[in-house]
């Protein structure tokens, strides 16, 4: 599933109010992403940065940068609303970029990692996180069991995604992974966490919208693969490049 960059926009704008309230994956993530760049220094231009977790939560020089307005609004300080594949810098005008959880979300991810790097100083690093293509499976396969709709976003594989990097310019490529879980007391309070944090999924079935029944037998499924529970299941990889 594809997310159109005006979809992204307004799923994200629509739910900035409370973002940093229900974005406990993001925090958690981001805190990691941060503990991992100590040699990082400002001015630190932090790409889909939304309601500016990093600069809230380091203390480099952070220049924020967000597709919704409504985002950079709440990053506050000097945030840019601006489209990741048309950054409004210059050639090598940054030593350290970091984005936290956002990539993904991006229909032409080599478009993206193309302008980084060209915003990127010589030797200039790069850390982001992203989903592993592993992340919410157990769910991808309950929804299989129910239709043949494409009810989530597909991430991108490790291997394509270093082949991308490569492609654009990056080298000294290092990666981690983290696993992160959290349980829900039914299906629709996991999939509204899903939603709430802008990454919405698919709730169209060629008849319309799914209804309660439709979410009650998927539940049945999914606590059936997860023995008893309702977890989502996440695999955060942190990827560090440096520009050649």
């Amino acid at each position: 599933m594809e997310l159109k960059k005006q979809t992204i926009s307004r799923n994200f704008g629509r739910f900035a109010h409370d973002y940093e309230a229900k974005a406990r994956l993001q925090l958690r993530a981001a805190a990691e992403l941060i503990s991992q760049c100590s040699g990082f220094s400002g001015p630190v231009l932090d790409l889909g940065s939304g309601p500016g977790i990093i600069r809230k939560n380091s203390d480099w020089e952070v220049i924020s940068l967000d597709i919704s307005p409504q985002m950079s609004l709440l990053a506050g300080g000097d945030a840019v609303t601006a489209d990741i594949e048309n950054l409004p810098f210059a050639d090598n005008s940054f030593a350290n970029i970091i984005s936290n959880l956002s990539l993904q979300w991006f229909a032409n991810l080599q478009a993206a990692l193309t302008e980084i790097h060209r915003v990127l100083r010589p030797h200039g690093k790069l850390a982001f996180s992203t989903f592993a293509p592993d992340s919410l499976k157990e769910l991808r396969t309950a929804f299989a069991y129910m239709d043949s709709n494409q009810h989530l976003m597909e991430f991108t594989p490790v291997i394509k995604l270093f082949a991308m990097l490569k492609k654009s310019g990056f080298d000294k490529l290092v990666m981690s992974s983290q696993k992160i879980s959290y349980n829900f007391p039914d299906m629709l309070s996991a999939l509204r966490s899903i939603k709430n944090i802008g990454a919405g999924y698919n709730y169209g079935s060629g008849k319309g919208l799914l209804g309660r029944k439709y979410f009650g037998r998927l539940e049945n499924i999914y606590r059936g693969i997860c023995k008893g529970e309702v977890p989502l299941n996440w695999e955060v990889l942190y990827i560090h490049a440096e520009k050649c």
